[in-house]
């Protein structure tokens, strides 16, 4: 088989594009589980990098911006008996904070040129 010059072209233009895959799989009692390429990613590690660079629009809010709800989530990562938001459960995010799962994985995955995949819930023992 005869590989072309335009073959490695695509093949080196495909790898830049995509850095790697987000697997994200919902599952039950409101559950998010995120993979990147195989290594767990959690909810609030997404948040800690977004908000860090400067991408503050993760609510379920007009342009999803709330000022409100941003500053509640700043004040509870500080004082929170839990620890800082990188070990929070990923429900406390949409429950409490009133944060767009959805829109912080599409927001990560788009900072990183990674693809996103959506996996159906399947019970494995």
């Amino acid at each position: 088989m005869k590989i072309t010059r335009r073959k490695i072209r695509s093949i080196i233009r495909e790898m830049l594009i995509n850095e790697g895959v987000m697997t994200v799989q919902q599952v039950p009692y409101g559950g998010t589980s995120i993979e990147l390429d195989g290594e767990y990613v959690g909810v609030g590690q997404m948040i800690r990098s977004l908000l860090d660079a400067g991408d503050d629009d993760i609510f379920y809010a007009p342009q999803g911006v709330s000022a409100e709800s941003l500053s509640k989530l700043l004040k509870q990562d500080k004082e929170n008996a839990q620890g800082p938001i990188e070990g929070w459960d990923a429900s406390v995010f949409s429950d409490y904070y009133n944060v767009d799962i959805d829109r912080v994985v599409r927001l990560y995955a788009r900072m990183g040129n990674h693809s996103v995949e959506e996996k159906e819930y399947t019970e494995e023992w």
